[in-house]
């Protein structure tokens, strides 16, 4: 989670309207848009960069280094001379296993992007409550 910075001498009158205004102001500035989030998946998911969008820099790299490992294998594989190598089921299930985790990808990005956004909410109240 990103640290917040505020400026109070934005908000003249510090009552409980105020604090709401701000609160809303620094969310929007600040928050994740599902739009952003889905086009990073859907065009460079194999990258992580809609985990790395999110801050999620470790699920990130495990998704890069699973895809390195589903896309080189099969194509190592493929190449081989051993005809029983290139017939294996082994291509056919790291192949699947990368379509299949792309989609769960998919799938729980709402909800990641949502969570996000929730504690980027509480993170601002609980510091403007010290103010």
């Amino acid at each position: 989670m990103a640290k917040i910075k505020f400026d109070w001498s934005l908000v003249k009158n510090r009552s409980e309207l105020g604090r709401k205004l701000m609160l809303e102001r620094l969310v929007k500035q600040n928050r994740k848009h599902q739009l952003v989030a889905y086009a990073l998946w859907a065009l460079l998911a194999g990258l992580g960069l809609h985990r790395m969008y999110l801050g999620q820099w470790r699920q990130a790299f495990s998704l890069i280094g699973f895809y390195l490992f589903a896309l080189l294998t099969p194509s190592l594989l493929l190449l081989s001379g051993n005809v029983a190598l290139r017939n294996s089921s082994l291509t056919t299930i790291l192949l699947l296993a990368g379509i299949g985790i792309w989609l769960y990808e998919g799938v729980r990005l709402y909800s990641l992007v949502r969570r996000w956004n929730e504690e980027l909410r509480k993170e601002i109240e609980i510091s403007m409550a010290f103010v």
